[in-house]
């Protein structure tokens, strides 16, 4: 089993039994509990993505990949992972783990990294 596949299985596993105020954490630090395993600290890249067969994107460079900037419906629906089952990915469906409050919370954070291109 791939490392990836077993630490997504464990944070799963750490959601469902810890005790935490949803609303207590900021979505840097859900951020780093959640994907900086993948996506890196400094969200260009980490140490699990070298377990995966698609590299995880530069998440500081999401509003200038596309000519609109960035979108926080489609980045919020990508992090939840739910509505997009027609897609095979190997990032975890978050939806399934964290409240919409959570998933808005990393989005934020992730609007907050933006390097180039409109916001």
């Amino acid at each position: 089993m791939r490392t990836w596949l077993v630490a997504a299985v464990a944070v799963f596993t750490a959601v469902g039994a810890g005790a935490r105020t949803p609303e207590s954490e900021s979505g840097k630090e859900l951020y780093d509990r959640y994907c900086a395993s993948c996506h890196g600290v400094d969200a260009k890249g980490g140490e699990a993505a070298k377990e995966t067969v698609a590299a995880p994107p530069d998440l500081t460079r999401i509003a200038s990949s596309g000519a609109e900037g960035f979108h926080d419906a489609l980045v919020r629906d990508v992090v939840d992972g739910r509505y997009h089952t027609d897609v095979e990915r190997e990032m975890p469906v978050w939806g399934a783990a964290l409240t919409q409050g959570e998933i808005a919370s990393i989005v934020e954070y992730l609007r907050s990294l933006q390097e180039g291109g409109p916001r």
